[in-house]
């Protein structure tokens, strides 16, 4: 499992350096999904799971004016994160399992709309979103967090594309 973990932080710093620097928040992480997925799907394809534990690898970069938080992410029991209200806009990616997502309405707690993605599926979803996870067995994830470390790019020249 630690060489795996290894190499899809590889492929993570590899794909952070094709991307540009420009482009901010869930434009980012749209763009960084669509190569994640086609960089690491033939990796998972052919990798047998004998994980018996949790697992939590967690990888660190900074790319532009943006902190990068990736975390590998393996559980064994099913398990759920109720109500947890997303800081910085992240990127969910499946690699084993069906993981299922309701996302709550903003002008209403009570309202939700719920999805699954299933394995080399994945969903940006913005910072302050209000959402409850809930991970099959054996799941198997990618968690990328991206935390912009200058939200007001309008008074920002260096951001012009």
């Amino acid at each position: 499992m630690e060489n795996l973990n290894k190499q899809i932080e590889n492929i993570i710093q590899e794909q952070l350096d094709f991307l540009n620097e420009k482009i901010k928040g869930i434009n980012f992480l749209e763009s960084l999904k669509y190569k994640l997925i086609d960089k690491v799907k033939p990796l998972i394809e052919n990798y047998t799971f004998i994980q018996k534990d949790d697992c939590l690898h967690k990888l660190e970069a900074n790319f532009g004016e943006m902190n990068i938080i990736a975390n590998i992410i393996f559980i064994k029991k099913p398990s759920s994160f109720l109500k947890k209200k997303l800081i910085n806009d992240t990127l969910l990616i499946s690699l084993k399992e069906i993981i299922k997502i309701d996302i709550f309405k903003p002008e209403n707690n009570k309202e939700f709309i719920n999805f699954s993605i299933l394995p080399y599926m994945g969903v940006c979803l913005p910072e302050k979103t209000i959402v409850n996870f809930k991970f099959l067995p054996n799941s198997h994830y990618l968690e990328i967090i991206c935390a912009d470390k200058a939200k007001d790019i309008e008074n920002s020249k260096n951001n012009i594309i």
